[in-house]
């Protein structure tokens, strides 16, 4: 199965209407957006931010991890196979945004099923997992523990893994693990828990920065791996279209070849991008 959708898996904005309420607008923004509405012109009402890292509301990431190096190469090939949105870790995991493919698969579940039956199909030893942020999904694979999908609190979800399973996702040696075990911590959700401000005045913002992903923080968003392909068609007019009609024959012009592309890689477009200049 072949499910690409490029940059365009991207969720859709919603419109705002400038009398929308503040209630109205935040439940439309997704959770990551500042939001700022005036209940008259030049009058602030209300600004809501949430931490940055969280992720939207309709965001879902899968993690493949091969069970060895040398199934590295087969769980790049089937995340390749699901969504063009991939990117993979030094940690030998490959994370793929799949929140465009809940219509086709059904929910988090069903796609983790899918994951998973194609990886059997492929003889690929693999543990995958899925969840609303990458920093989640990573550390389920890493684990290898039920459960592996998840759709509600990750930073719940995450609670009773073991501190070394947090330690992996990090690329440089910290001190701050080895305290943490001096101190008795050895869950993920006893370190998450701890106030923040202390944390900061101990370890610094090094420091901050790993309990973010114990509480299933990203740290950034995705970065789609630069060899997954992409499809694009572009066309420079001699002269400005005014009116929409010669726009058709343009359309034809640039999807044609697109079209034919797709079909020599044996792939189907879910969405497409137009930009006008």
């Amino acid at each position: 199965m072949k499910v690409p959708s490029y940059d365009d898996l991207a969720r859709s904005i919603p419109d705002i209407h400038p009398r929308d309420t503040f209630d109205q607008v935040t439940r439309l923004v997704p959770s990551a957006e500042p939001v700022v509405t005036c209940d008259s012109p030049g009058t602030l009402r209300a600004v809501r931010r949430v931490p940055s890292g969280m992720p939207p509301a309709n965001a879902l990431f899968a993690c493949v991890r091969g069970r060895s190096q040398a199934h590295a190469g087969a769980a790049m090939g089937l995340a390749r196979e699901f969504s063009p949105r991939i990117e993979r870790h030094e940690d030998g995991c490959v994370v793929l945004d799949v929140a465009g493919l809940s219509r086709m698969l059904g929910d988090a579940h069903g796609i983790a099923a899918q994951l998973e039956r194609m990886a059997s199909a492929r003889g690929l030893k693999a543990r995958i997992s899925v969840a609303p942020t990458q920093t989640a999904a990573r550390l389920l694979a890493i684990a290898d523990v039920e459960p592996r999908v998840v759709t509600g609190d990750a930073a719940a979800a995450l609670a009773s893994l073991p501190l070394e399973v947090l330690q992996q996702l990090v690329a440089t040696p910290l001190k701050v693990f080895d305290i943490m075990r001096r101190w008795g911590i050895r869950r993920i959700g006893e370190f998450a828990a701890l106030p923040a401000a202390d944390v900061s005045s101990r370890f610094g913002q090094q420091g901050v920065a790993v309990q973010r992903l114990a509480s299933g923080f990203d740290a950034r968003p995705l970065v789609p791996d630069p060899d997954v392909p992409r499809f694009i068609q572009m066309m420079e007019l001699e002269w400005p279209l005014e009116t929409l009609e010669p726009l058709s024959f343009v359309f034809a012009r640039l999807l044609d070849p697109l079209a034919s592309s797709l079909e020599r890689a044996d792939r189907a477009g879910a969405a497409i991008r137009l930009a006008l200049r």
